[in-house]
């Protein structure tokens, strides 16, 4: 019975020592891994991707040929609303981004009749731009507040959704003082090119409202061809055998003034190693 308490002692002893050596062993392993980690420094940078609704106005360039009844449109008709969406990926100082910006392209001019009533033709078309712009961020002046400069290419298409007539014939009635009327009649001849290229070149300055959402507000300049929307119109004012000649073109190209609301939708970290491991 002694011989058994004895074994089974030793037994008990023996599981106690190996527990603890391997209980040590534990210790030590951990020791020297959190001993080995310490010794690792990372730096840590965000890449991004974000989505961006653009709104603002676009300004075109228009120009016309006439004799001195003719006018130039009202400045206020060249400012049209452009809006769009945007996606891009980020990271510290540069981003690439696409999508779609609708902008419209306008010309017109205003005929002075000789009793001194007015006659205005205009044409308006509307196109979507595709762009692959690229945009690097060389100023920080303070916290969360960036300057990029900005350049691209784009395709630029109206789809026919304007759905312009290529000749029309128009007849503008107006009263005089005298209780008679005005009858002027155009005949209007129109034309826009479609699909066309452009560029854009562009500053923009981001502020970081939120953690993952940014306001930008951006100028571009949208270089094209210059006369992708014309208008050729010959007026006649009442039996007067005289006809006026007119000829109105305006290109993409101008000034877009945008502002965005980014939302950073997917956030990736990138470590890299700057110390070495030490044992």
């Amino acid at each position: 019975m002694l011989r058994y308490g004895l074994l089974a002692t030793a037994l008990l002893l023996f599981a106690c020592s190996w527990v603890c050596a391997q209980q040590k062993n534990w210790v030590g392993d951990l020791q020297s891994t959190q001993q080995d980690s310490l010794s690792i420094q990372f730096k840590s940078k965000s890449n991004f991707y974000y989505v961006r609704p653009l709104l603002g106005l676009h300004w075109s360039y228009s120009r016309y040929n006439g004799n001195s009844h003719v006018r130039d449109s009202h400045p206020h008709s060249l400012q049209n609303p452009s809006y769009g969406l945007i996606i891009g990926y980020q990271t510290a100082r540069f981003s690439v981004e696409t999508g779609m910006v609708r902008f419209p392209v306008y010309t017109g001019f205003r005929f002075i009749n000789d009793d001194q009533s007015i006659v205005g033709l205009a044409l308006r078309v509307n196109y979507w731009q595709f762009p692959i712009t690229g945009q690097y961020i060389f100023w920080e002046p303070v916290k969360h507040l960036t300057l990029g400069v900005l350049a691209g290419v784009a395709i630029n298409a109206d789809f026919d959704e304007n759905l312009m007539a290529s000749r029309s014939t128009l007849t503008f009635v107006s009263s005089r003082p005298d209780g008679t009327t005005s009858i002027t009649k155009a005949i209007k001849e129109t034309n826009s090119t479609s699909p066309f290229l452009s560029a854009t070149l562009g500053l923009r300055l981001g502020y970081q409202l939120l953690k993952d959402v940014d306001i930008s507000v951006q100028l571009n300049r949208l270089v094209s061809n210059h006369c992708v929307v014309t208008q050729a119109v010959q007026l006649q004012q009442n039996s007067d055998p005289t006809v006026y000649q007119v000829n109105t073109q305006a290109g993409a190209g101008g000034l877009s003034l945008l502002i965005g609301l980014s939302y950073r939708f997917r956030q990736m970290k990138t470590y890299n190693l700057i110390d070495e491991v030490s044992f």
